[in-house]
């Protein structure tokens, strides 16, 4: 590919001043499944994890399926992260790292992260319902419920 073709419009003044010549990409979204196997080296992971990373299920099924994916490096990591803002994190200590693992934790937490906000989005609607039907104050339907004070500074911006 050229520089010229790299660029999605055809703007003669732009590509006038823009050298011209070939250059060698790896586009991971256009590998095809068997490229892959054509690495020897973790890139063959970073890369189909980059292809990947817009798909949950793919992705799953990829890392699931790639034993190298159980021992990324720091360096990958941080591509990753760098990339497609995986939000994979290592401790200091750690040498690598199980994607596996780290994708079910990160699943995990916003698992219970959308509990969370579920929970909180149904007490607001119970702390409306009082205010409105038994016209109470906020923090009266919240007395009422027994909101604890965590909650109680989750829901006060919203009133």
């Amino acid at each position: 590919m050229s520089i010229h073709e790299m660029f999605e419009y055809d703007d003669e003044e732009m590509l006038a001043i823009v050298p011209d010549y070939k250059i060698n990409l790896i586009a991971p979204a256009a590998l095809g499944d068997d490229d892959f196997d054509k690495f020897n080296t973790s890139l063959k992971e970073v890369l189909t994890f980059i292809k990947y990373s817009g798909d949950a299920d793919k992705l799953e099924d990829a890392v699931n399926s790639d034993e190298g994916f159980q021992h990324l490096g720091r360096t990958e990591v941080d591509v990753l992260n760098a990339c497609v803002n995986a939000s994979l994190t290592m401790g200091e200590s750690e040498v690598e790292l199980n994607v596996c693992q780290a994708i079910q934790t990160l699943n995990e937490r916003a698992a219970e992260k959308a509990a969370n906000q579920e929970r909180i989005t149904t007490l607001v609607n119970a702390i409306k319902n009082l205010m409105k039907n038994m016209g109470l104050t906020a923090e009266q339907a919240m007395s009422v419920l027994d909101v604890s004070e965590s909650d109680r500074e989750a829901i006060a911006p919203r009133f």
